[in-house]
């Protein structure tokens, strides 16, 4: 039941702006997936990944870190304690928000306008962080 619940929460936030084509929510403590779209997979050490780039926001600025994600290589454009956003010259972009409680992920394609994905993945992490909305599965 919780996993549909958050799934709703992925359609009608992200993927219904038709500007973002995957999305996942990812647990901080456990580091699994909680919610996801059906194309999108995520190996655990790409979880860990995207966990290490917003411990150490700075080395990922710094150093222009790629992060892979479903083989695709993407370039760190922003990273903080709390937004990641990374690039792919031919393939769209990543974009990750942090939580008191979760990562969500998101990837837009090339066509997708990357603006307005940013938009509702930020909108999506500042509701479920100011509402501390937590749903055990």
């Amino acid at each position: 039941m919780a996993f549909n619940l958050l799934n709703n929460i992925i359609n009608e936030s992200l993927i219904a702006t038709n500007q973002i084509s995957n999305a996942c929510i990812v647990s901080t403590t456990e580091l699994k997936m909680k919610a996801k779209t059906p194309n999108i997979y995520i190996k655990p050490d790409e979880i860990i990944k995207i966990k290490n780039a917003f411990d150490d926001p700075k080395t990922v600025r710094e150093e222009g870190s790629v992060i892979e994600l479903m083989d695709i290589q993407y370039s760190a454009v922003r990273a903080d304690s709390r937004s990641l956003y990374a690039k792919s010259e031919s393939k769209g972009g990543l974009l990750a928000v942090k939580t008191k409680l979760y990562y969500i992920i998101a990837i837009y394609d090339k066509q997708q306008q990357p603006g307005i994905a940013v938009e509702a993945i930020e909108r999506l992490g500042k509701y479920i962080y100011i509402n501390n909305i937590f749903i055990h599965i």
